[in-house]
């Protein structure tokens, strides 16, 4: 046990992200939470997390929406 590195904050967040990306992005497109796929610079995000992922524009606006109801 001694000697094991156990990541901050910063680099776990770091290590998340650039694991969604791998998983979910090709040649600049990416895979929503909700299946559908979308040109990554399109996407925007849905909470103040810095390393959350992006979702694509309708899962955008249905989240856009939502909030604006309450």
């Amino acid at each position: 046990m001694f000697g094991m590195h156990v990541p901050d904050p910063i680099e776990r967040g770091e290590i998340r992200a650039e694991s969604w990306y791998f998983d979910n992005v090709k040649n600049g497109v990416a895979t929503c939470v909700c299946g559908k796929q979308f040109k990554l610079d399109e996407g925007d995000f849905v909470s103040p997390d810095p390393y959350a992922p992006p979702v694509c524009p309708d899962c955008f606006q249905e989240w856009f929406d939502s909030i604006q109801k309450e």
